[in-house]
Formats: C-alpha cells, sequence, structure tokens
C-alpha cells in the first residue's frame, strides 16, 4: 500500500522552492490534516514491536 502523498524523495529543497505552490497544495492539505487529526496504531502482531496501521 503506497502513500496518497506525492513523492519527494529525489527532490532537492532549492528546487521545490522554485515551484508553484498549487503543484503540491492537495498533498500539503492532507497532510496538515493527518497531522491536526491523527490516526491510532495498533500493534501488528507480528512481534516485531512495529506498530500497524488500524485502518
Amino acid at each position: 500500500m503506497g502513500s496518497e502523498l506525492v513523492d519527494l524523495n529525489d527532490v532537492p529543497l532549492s528546487e521545490l522552492r522554485s515551484q508553484d505552490p498549487a503543484l503540491h497544495a492537495h498533498s500539503m492539505e492532507r497532510l496538515l490534516r493527518q497531522v491536526e487529526r491523527p490516526r491510532v496504531n495498533f500493534s501488528s502482531g507480528s512481534g516485531d514491536g512495529a506498530p500497524g496501521r488500524a485502518d
């Protein structure tokens, strides 16, 4: 399962600043909503201690 947010791993900050803000506006809104209202993580059940998503 992939992220619904745009992948910016290979984008340098200098390039990101020069891009049109509207280009990433939808992803930014989704990210801020997730920060404001985080979803609960439950144990993945694998025993490794890593959390898993409940949704």
